[in-house]
């Protein structure tokens, strides 16, 4: 019965971050409706300007950071009230050239494998790649990207989603569960927190990665990197740089590529993180007097 609702409490991180979602985007919707009503005389009017407003990326933007924001300092506090202690390394502690490099390598590996995660998925349902499509355009992810929304992709929301996720989420989980387990259920409601079939089918294969690679490291800071740099590619890194060609040669190799970049990743990584390990543990260690 313990068990039982230590597992149901690990749905409490994602619950509550809905919660605050909803806290922000509703007061947000009622003042894009007030704006709409005093700016319009006629009713056919306020409902333009209502639905116009309430599709423009600008109203997108600032509802997303000010949700980022508000729950990253939720989660921040929670992480470190509750979880901080159970870091088994500091900051400072935390990286190595290794490991660094390795996390880049996983990361251009798990770039080039989520577009074929996508394309598998479309192809089971088209509508699915078309809502996800539209989301993009709608969060002005599509084209040239403000500065508002490079900040929140790039920085806010990594930040945001890994305290949520691998610092509270997991962290709850494993107090239930074996590692394993509680990697797939952190990684199964990071995908459902996405709201959608496309990017929830490939931010559960992220966040398996992201959990292994917070665990293996001993510390919540190597994933932030990790998913930081993620988003950095997905937003910044041009088309073309993804693939080499269309032909179905050109399509294995990329595949190929991907999965020999991301197991080369995870090799370095886990050698980097061992070689830190045992640098710690000498600096550490008490010398003879």
């Amino acid at each position: 019965m313990k068990r039982f609702g230590q597992i149901m409490f690990c749905f409490l991180p994602p619950l509550l971050a809905f919660g605050i979602q909803q806290l922000i985007s509703i007061p947000a919707v009622g003042i894009a409706l007030l704006k709409a009503m005093m700016d319009n005389t006629t009713l056919n009017g306020a409902t333009y300007s209502f639905v116009n407003n309430m599709m423009s990326s600008t109203f997108l933007e600032l509802v997303n950071i000010c949700y980022g924001l508000t729950a990253l300092a939720v989660f921040a506090f929670w992480f470190c009230k509750k979880f901080r202690n159970t870091e088994r390394q500091s900051f400072t502690r935390s990286f190595h050239p290794w490991i660094i490099v390795g996390i880049v390598l996983c990361v251009i590996g798990l770039q080039y494998l989520s577009n074929y995660i996508v394309t598998f998925t479309a192809m089971i349902h088209e509508e699915w790649l078309d809502y996800y499509l539209s989301l993009i355009e709608m969060a002005g992810l599509d084209d040239s990207v403000s500065l508002i929304m490079s900040a929140y992709s790039v920085l806010v929301a990594p930040i945001c989603e890994e305290l949520i996720f691998r610092g509270v989420t997991m962290q709850y989980a494993k107090k239930a569960m074996p590692f394993w387990v509680a990697n797939l259920f952190q990684a199964l409601l990071f995908g459902i927190y996405h709201m959608n079939v496309i990017q929830g089918v490939y931010a559960f294969v992220i966040g398996i990665v992201l959990g292994y690679i917070c665990e293996k490291g001993g510390s919540i800071y190597l994933s932030i990197l990790f998913h930081i740099l993620f988003n950095l590619w997905g937003v910044f890194a041009p088309e073309w740089f993804m693939y080499g060609g269309d032909t179905l040669l050109f399509f294995f190799l990329w595949l190929f590529v991907g999965a020999l970049l991301l197991t080369g990743g995870i090799l370095l990584y886990n050698r980097g993180v061992k070689i830190r390990n045992n640098e710690v543990n000498n600096f550490c260690q008490p010398t003879d007097m």
